[in-house]
């Protein structure tokens, strides 16, 4: 799947990247071919790695990849680009 823009839904310390309605939008610098999940996460740490303005891409590493139905394994083919989630890991109480 070719991909160049990208909307995500965020939760978390990941909304502090988001706009109003936890979305965050990317554009990255030129047309990727990402098939799986991890391809997906690699090249968003990559994107964060070069652009990510305060942003800390080693929370990616940690993060699972969501559609509207599942959370999603690494090497799950991607379906869609539409209506992902990035989930950070949390811890409670």
């Amino acid at each position: 799947m070719r991909v160049q823009k990208l909307k995500l839904r965020v939760f978390g310390v990941l909304r502090n990247h988001s706009d109003a309605n936890g979305m965050l939008e990317l554009e990255l610098e030129s047309p990727v071919d990402v098939e799986t999940c991890a391809e997906l996460k690699d090249e968003l740490i990559r994107h964060f790695e070069r652009n990510g303005a305060g942003f800390d891409p080693g929370i990616l590493r940690e993060c699972a990849l969501a559609d509207e139905e599942s959370v999603l394994s690494p090497g799950e083919r991607l379906r869609t680009l539409q209506n992902l989630a990035l989930l950070p890991p949390v811890c409670g109480g």
